[in-house]
């Protein structure tokens, strides 16, 4: 009997949900707002974030074959320079899955920065990324 390791396709519908995302925004270097005049934004709006994340996320093999299906809440800063950082997971659902949302997450481009009093600050976003099998 011989062992197989390596990638394995697995066919049939995958699908990775999200709902809104929960905004905590911190200014200047420490300090920390519960209301910004402007959020930032995703270059492209929701939509374009939604559609840059479903694109990107890959339902791990593993997870899948496991029927292993939630909610990965990923936590992540993006700066008064529009950058993501600090990009972790508040609560997952297992490891293959969580290092899965981290990364895409990671992978985002720059986004346009929240603005408080009409200067940019940095804003902390926790974004729930469900994982679900169809």
């Amino acid at each position: 009997r011989e062992n197989h390791i390596g990638a394995e396709e697995v066919a049939g519908p995958v699908e990775v949900i999200f709902d809104e995302p929960v905004v905590e925004v911190v200014a200047g270097d420490d300090e920390i707002f519960t209301v910004v005049d402007q959020q930032p934004e995703y270059a492209g709006g929701y939509d374009a974030m939604i559609a840059f994340i479903k694109k990107n996320m890959v339902y791990p093999p593993n997870a899948r074959r496991m029927q292993i299906e939630g909610t990965v809440h990923v936590s992540f800063i993006v700066s008064k320079t529009g950058e993501i950082s600090d990009v972790k997971v508040l609560r997952g659902i297992m490891t293959e899955c969580d290092k899965e949302a981290v990364r895409v997450v990671q992978m985002m481009p720059r986004w346009n920065p929240g603005k408080q009093n009409g200067r940019p600050v940095n804003v902390r976003f926790i974004i729930p990324l469900k994982f679900r099998i169809r």
